[in-house]
């Protein structure tokens, strides 16, 4: 204990001196289980992320800024007045609305987690023949479902001009919240199985990937002027695998508001993991993600400090060829950013000791905030 609070001790002082040269993104996130009910936490607090030195917050509760729009511009007969669904999509976008409001009086910034692709099921079932293959998945190589999204995205903005920016998630699609939409991932796979494919080289949908960010960066960052963070999370391909994230991102121009989000490890958060080969490749903008309650270690029920393994290289590391932590990313001209996530994750227990959470989200937001702290 004594150790950490010097090393906490040495950060603040150093975070301090050092000027910053270029500005990151520094956000946190509270992953809600879906499904269950939501995680209280002070990290919900824009103020109290303000404090930590966090410049904005990742808004993940899984009921989509996507599902709290009409649609109306692409038809405006599917919700019908007074419905139970139109009342559940204006609920929700007045809360939005709350929240982007929280986060702006504390001039921090917002933004929304968002699985693609969820879509109304009225719409799925008007366009069904347009929009679906065979197996009645929602292709997003069919023209019309690649028109349908970039009205989605207009119409996002249109709602809630205050948005800064989204979060897209395609590796996973949580539908357990959103009672009027349905959906699937993008990349065709088994989404009853969480199965990591390392020995395979490709899934397949690197054209697809590409497909997706063109369209988003046209509607989010040069129609919108919004940011797009990007995640790359899946199950062993675009994650992992430097050839295919090279494969997707080399043929995407770079764009000053889009951003690729990374975990730090290869593959999920698990302490075993190799640090991830991704990071520090290619030609794009990186932020890091970072687990601070542990779900497969804990999460959080006992001490487990991670933070100095992941700022400074865990000891297994040492003989590991390529980067080994957070201290030798950030000298690379791709490292653009921290992003904990503070309490949260998939599982119980949902309560924690905030002393196992807090030292990590300290450590990761002031890195965030000097890089060239050690």
């Amino acid at each position: 204990m004594k150790n950490l609070i010097k090393t906490l001790f040495l950060i603040y002082l150093l975070s301090g001196c050092v000027p910053q040269q270029k500005a990151y993104l520094i956000l946190d996130m509270v992953h809600h289980n879906p499904g269950d009910r939501f995680t209280e936490s002070n990290f919900l607090d824009p103020s109290y992320l303000k404090n930590y030195g966090y410049t904005g917050q990742v808004i993940n509760d899984f009921q989509f800024v996507h599902c709290a729009i009409l649609f109306e511009s692409l038809n405006d007969t599917l919700f019908a007045e007074e419905s139970p669904e139109r009342k559940w999509i204006e609920r929700q976008a007045l809360h939005i609305d709350s929240l982007l409001t929280a986060c702006h009086a504390q001039g921090i910034k917002a933004y929304y987690f968002t699985d693609i692709i969820v879509l109304p099921k009225k719409i799925k079932e008007i366009y069904y023949d347009q929009i679906c293959d065979k197996q009645g998945r929602i292709d997003l190589r069919r023209p019309k479902t690649q028109e349908i999204h970039r009205i989605m995205i207009r119409e996002i903005f249109q709602r809630f001009p205050a948005l800064d920016g989204l979060v897209i998630r395609v590796g996973e699609t949580y539908l357990h919240n959103v009672p009027y939409h349905t959906g699937n991932g993008p990349i065709p796979r088994d989404e009853t199985k969480w199965l990591h494919n390392e020995d395979q080289a490709s899934d397949g949908g690197e054209e697809i990937h590409r497909l997706l960010i063109r369209l988003l960066q046209e509607e989010v960052c040069i129609h919108a002027g919004k940011t797009l963070i990007y995640r790359t999370w899946d199950f062993g391909f675009f994650h992992t695998q430097p050839a295919y994230y090279l494969s997707v991102t080399d043929s995407i121009p770079p764009h000053p508001d889009l951003y690729f989000a990374i975990k730090h490890v290869e593959g999920d958060y698990h302490r075993t993991f190799n640090f991830n080969p991704t990071l520090g490749t290619g030609k794009h903008k990186q932020i890091v993600e970072i687990q601070c309650q542990r779900e497969y270690e804990g999460k959080g029920a006992y001490p487990n400090y991670i933070a100095a393994g992941v700022l400074n290289g865990f000891e297994e590391y040492k003989d590991h060829p390529g980067i080994r932590s957070l201290n030798e990313l950030k000298k690379n001209r791709n490292f653009a950013g921290i992003w904990s996530w503070s309490p949260g994750g998939l599982d119980r227990p949902l309560h924690y000791q905030r002393i196992v959470v807090r030292p990590q989200c300290f450590c990761s937001s002031h890195l965030g905030q000097s890089p060239t702290t050690q």
